[in-house]
């Protein structure tokens, strides 16, 4: 279903560069704008997701328009890119980093953050809390 580019709401002019940021009261009103498709085009998506999965690829991601498997460390430039020296607040890299990747979630972007902690590339400086899992802070070994 297409969406909307560019919202109006509450007078601020806001960008929507998915389905996943959209709020679920939109919902309804883009329901009209769905696409039909061909027996032939749902045969050819459905071929093409089939060579995905036996790929067998732990991520999917959209590069250059093109539905590709991509390892699973794709998207770490962009956390590297957004961590500034010395201690950070994951939440705040979090952030930096969606703001470049439409389409990614942030409990993506927070298990690669783990896992470069597991791996020792991150330490914690001090743990999240249990109610704000994103509010840990960390910095690079």
């Amino acid at each position: 279903m297409p969406v909307p580019t560019w919202v109006r709401k509450e007078e601020v002019l806001q960008r929507r560069r998915g389905t996943g940021e959209l709020d679920p009261a939109e919902v309804p009103a883009l329901l009209g704008n769905t696409l039909t498709l061909s027996a032939i085009e749902r045969q050819a998506a459905a071929h093409r997701w089939h060579e995905l999965a036996a790929q067998d690829d732990p991520l999917r991601a959209l590069v250059n328009g093109r539905l590709m498997g991509v390892p699973a460390d794709f998207y770490d430039f962009c956390l590297l890119r957004a961590m500034p020296d010395g201690p950070f607040v994951e939440a705040q890299v979090l952030g930096r980093a969606l703001a470049g990747l439409p389409g990614v979630s942030d409990w993506w972007l927070h298990q690669r953050l783990l896992d470069m902690t597991a791996a020792g590339a991150l330490l914690w400086v001090r743990p999240a809390t249990g109610d704000h899992p994103y509010s840990g802070v960390l910095r690079r070994a």
